[in-house]
């Protein structure tokens, strides 16, 4: 996972599974986890689904609980409203024998004449009266406590659902929330080791220039999480100048330490190894380095040997074997080196470059130095050479030296030997 993300967070079950399945959940459907969800979408839906569970679960305690207190309150009512039917029944059949029975009783005991009747049934209506107004008021007063036994039931069974309920939320969110965290943590640390691995290598792999940090970025952030990638591509162009600043630095303490550990005796020797750190130190220190080579280039010692040296290889150059691309050339109209006595002195003969410029000069006889004719050893047959500035030819093994002819051919543009000498001698 890149970037940290989850699709619900909250404490509802219903809506978390809306969320991460795009639809209502059907109990009769159940749930299970879909390909690609995260670890940390279905941990949270576990929790959340535990708690819907307990949910129900108090729920339907609670329902049970009321309808059980509604049953009883009914069967309470109805046995009151039995008992108080009874005794009303019971006053009204005491009323009703008292009307039929007592004007005869009366009349029985000889007081019928005296008004005792009418004062007897009106004490009897007054007694019932008082009967029914009794039941009525002791039903009424064992309703109140029945239906303020059950007011009282209901509002504490909906404070401890509601309580109940209330507290399943908030442990879910907690949980939830815990999870969350959790796995935040989890992937925080596993970016941040990714992220110093990454910057590490960066650090270390002597990057020198801005696009190439990205594109190292680009090529191993693949899992890295864009506002650590952001982060990186934001410090690419001072990654790369600290990168560079710590390369230049590191090549001018080698510099730095050859000089330092130099006896000044060869300029040429520090120029070569100075040379090699061009554009590898800042303008700064690349000025500093170059005073270092003219230091030692001034110093009278090193000046002194510097001349030696340019001496002594002038005099090897010039003491050395120079071939070219000259050979023996038979122009049909001359004297042919070799056709009479190859080493009699004044004998005109001509060679001719790869170009086809044929030079025409003479024989200054064989050499009998033994050193010149060893130091051509190498040199093919029919060839013209130089050493120790002068010309030769190599025929057959043996040398002969080249002079310039006693003719035209030696003034001006025409000066065949001036214009062979320079090939081999070339000036300075």
């Amino acid at each position: 996972m890149k970037d940290f993300n989850v699709k619900y967070q909250g404490n509802d079950f219903k809506e978390w599974y809306k969320a991460n399945y795009g639809s209502d959940y059907d109990p009769n459907k159940g749930f299970s986890r879909t390909e690609g969800m995260s670890d940390v979408d279905w941990s949270i839906g576990n929790n959340l689904y535990n708690s819907f569970l307990t949910g129900n679960n108090l729920e339907n305690n609670y329902n049970n609980s009321v309808s059980e207190l509604e049953k009883n309150y009914g069967q309470s009512i109805n046995s009151l409203n039995t008992s108080k039917k009874n005794s009303q029944q019971t006053a009204s059949i005491t009323l009703d024998k008292l009307k039929k029975y007592l004007p005869t009783q009366i009349k029985a005991q000889g007081l019928g004449g005296l008004g005792i009747s009418q004062s007897s049934m009106l004490q009897a209506y007054n007694n019932y009266n008082n009967a029914m107004g009794e039941i009525e008021g002791s039903y009424n007063a064992n309703k109140s406590v029945l239906d303020a036994s059950k007011n009282s039931t209901l509002s504490e069974l909906e404070r401890a659902y509601q309580d109940n309920k209330t507290n399943i939320g908030i442990n879910a969110g907690k949980e939830s929330q815990n999870i969350f965290d959790k796995y935040l943590n989890e992937h925080n640390q596993k970016q941040d080791s990714l992220y110093n691995e990454i910057l590490n290598s960066i650090q270390k792999g002597g990057y020198t220039s801005e696009q190439d940090i990205l594109s190292y970025i680009d090529e191993f952030g693949s899992n890295l999480s864009s506002d650590r990638i952001n982060t990186l591509k934001q410090n690419a162009k001072g990654l790369a100048a600290e990168n560079l600043k710590a390369y230049q630095d590191d090549n001018f303490s080698k510099v730095f330490d050859y000089w330092a550990n130099s006896s000044y005796t060869d300029a040429s020797a520090l120029e070569s190894y100075v040379n090699q750190f061009k554009g590898k130190v800042s303008d700064e220190d690349w000025s500093t380095m170059q005073g270092w080579v003219n230091y030692v280039k001034n110093l009278p010692e090193e000046q002194e040997r510097q001349k030696a040296l340019e001496e002594q290889k002038k005099l090897e150059e010039f003491n050395s074997i120079t071939t070219g691309d000259v050979s023996f050339n038979n122009d049909g109209g001359w004297w042919i080196f070799g056709s009479t006595d190859m080493g009699e002195k004044g004998n005109n003969f001509s060679v001719k470059d790869k170009d086809g410029f044929i030079y025409r000069i003479q024989s200054g006889g064989e050499v009998a130095d033994g050193n010149i004719v060893n130091a051509a050893r190498d040199v093919g047959n029919k060839q013209v050479f130089g050493y120790a500035g002068k010309l030769y030819y190599k025929d057959s093994g043996k040398v002969y030296i080249v002079e310039k002819r006693d003719n035209s051919f030696n003034k001006g543009k025409n000066d065949h030997y001036a214009k062979l000498y320079n090939k081999y001698f070339p000036a300075k």
